[in-house]
């Protein structure tokens, strides 16, 4: 008995060569005659890569195009420069705590952890308040309730 297994698969290429391409049949053509589906890599996807001419309106662009990549090359580098030290100095005066806004945004953010503080503190002391009420008035139930009283 022949177990599936055991079996050679259909599209194995025992003898070494390539499987054919896939082929379809073509609705001109009688059914019997197939013709083969493009494979990726049969034909360029690309247009040649002939050089086109040029038109004088496309090289003067080019060129001009071309001048101004250069001289904003040449341009950038001063203004690069002129940004970093800029940031250089903005951040010396960070670490030396001289900055004016750096000054005023650590004012806000003080008040506002001190007020933050001071809501904390005060629902500390209500809380402490009401603890104290209400162990006093639970003290004063149970002295009431323990009370022997005094018969004639």
């Amino acid at each position: 008995m022949d177990s599936i297994l055991s079996r050679q698969r259909q599209d194995d290429c025992s003898d070494g060569k390539p499987p054919n391409p896939p082929t379809t049949a073509s609705p001109s053509r009688p059914s019997h005659t197939l013709t083969p589906i493009a494979v990726a890599g049969d034909e360029p996807l690309s247009p040649p890569s002939t050089p086109q001419p040029m038109s004088k309106r496309h090289q003067k662009v080019s060129t001009t195009f071309a001048v101004m990549t250069q001289q904003f090359s040449l341009s950038g580098e001063p203004t690069f420069l002129a940004i970093l030290n800029r940031i250089q100095s903005r951040l010396t005066q960070l670490h030396d705590g001289k900055d004016e806004e750096y000054r005023q945004q650590i004012a806000v953010l003080e008040d506002e952890r001190d007020r933050e503080l001071l809501a904390v503190e005060a629902a500390r002391g209500f809380a402490l308040e009401r603890i104290e009420r209400e162990y006093e008035e639970e003290k004063r139930l149970a002295e009431k309730e323990y009370q022997v009283p005094d018969y004639p």
